[in-house]
């Protein structure tokens, strides 16, 4: 059997350089081109080409690549890009996955140095975010990864973890969340066995906020048709204007109702590591009780309820277009951090700059 190692390696280091000096090359002057342009019907048609079957030249792909996909990428690196919410991504997050990907290590087990590396990041992450030293996580793909698993946690904590093996049977759950949320949260419902259909979406107000008053509408009236309710999906900045639901007041109210409080911050957990921001901390709905908390930066962290630091009632204001976000005096609730944060308690006030 023939290795798979190169048969020339001072080749190969020859090839990656010039591909380092490429991408830095292009990174460094992305401001000097358009933001994004059409890819040609001609050159789209050369990546429809047939399943090659003989061995290929590193050096051709790579030209390839440079012919037909860098010059036509989404533009989300260049500094003018406001078509979404997609992050420009940094150079030594560049640097950072060639080293990963020549390590090639699998963090599923075993006795290695990725693993502590991976658990350091998440404990810095935690306390970076205001959580307690005994807030653990799991780091995974993005954040509709991160809202699934909060699903799946709020799933476990109302039945039970027998769940996992026997399924949800007859038991009529019901979650809910505003007609703004993402849509990574019903496709959740699907995945985890509970159904798109069992997703209530709530009218928002017109800072596009849930509406509390209709959000409590609709549990008692699922309650008294013999649902379960069992999650509220709050969201700290979606993607359509950026608002950021009453964090405080969905605590409060998943508090008096028992049910599970999950956060996706996917879009907006990065406020709270701003200047003059601080720490957003909601209430929960009791120490026995759990909440949770989708991020950017691909992690999912877990906190108890009780462990969270009381501090002085502050506010945190997105836009001054929008109204402030205030949380309480006391309280904390479980979070779970996918990679976007976990928000919590309490907000300082944030000047729009």
């Amino acid at each position: 059997m023939s290795s798979l190692d190169p048969a020339d390696w001072g080749a190969w280091r020859t090839l990656g350089h010039r591909m380092l000096d490429d991408m830095f090359d292009h990174l460094a002057g992305q401001g000097e081109g358009p933001v994004w342009q059409t890819m040609p019907a001609a050159l789209r048609a050369e990546l429809s080409a047939p399943l090659p079957r003989d061995p290929g030249d590193a050096a051709e792909a790579y030209e390839r690549f440079r012919r037909l996909v860098l010059p036509y990428a989404t533009g989300n690196l260049h500094p003018a890009f406001m078509g979404w919410v997609h992050g420009g991504g940094t150079a030594i997050g560049m640097l950072a996955e060639l080293l990963a990907g020549g390590l090639n290590a699998n963090l599923g087990g075993r006795d290695h140095a990725p693993i502590e590396v991976e658990r350091q990041v998440i404990a810095w992450a935690a306390e970076m975010l205001g959580f307690p030293a005994t807030a653990a996580g799991v780091l995974v793909t993005g954040t509709s990864m991160a809202n699934l698993i909060g699903v799946l946690t709020a799933r476990t904590h109302r039945l039970g973890a027998d769940v996992r093996r026997s399924g949800i049977g007859g038991t009529r759950l019901s979650a809910y969340a505003s007609t703004a949320a993402h849509g990574c949260i019903p496709r959740a419902m699907e995945i985890a066995g509970i159904g798109r259909d069992a997703l209530r979406l709530v009218r928002c107000d017109g800072a596009g906020r849930i509406r509390l008053d209709s959000l409590a509408d609709t549990v008692a009236r699922d309650r008294r048709a013999g649902l379960t309710p069992f999650l509220v999906v709050g969201t700290a900045g979606t993607v359509d204007i950026g608002a950021v639901d009453d964090l405080a007041g969905l605590a409060r109210f998943c508090r008096e109702e028992a049910l599970w409080c999950h956060v996706d911050a996917a879009f907006g957990a990065i406020a709270l590591l701003a200047r003059g921001c601080g720490r957003c901390w909601t209430g929960s709905p009791k120490p026995t009780r759990w909440g949770s908390i989708s991020t950017s930066g691909r992690r999912f962290h877990t906190t108890p309820a009780a462990s969270l630091p009381a501090a002085p009632s502050r506010c945190w204001r997105p836009s001054p277009a929008m109204p402030p976000i205030c949380g309480a005096n006391r309280g904390g609730w479980r979070a779970a951090a996918s990679g976007r944060a976990t928000l919590g308690r309490t907000c300082r006030e944030a000047s729009a700059r």
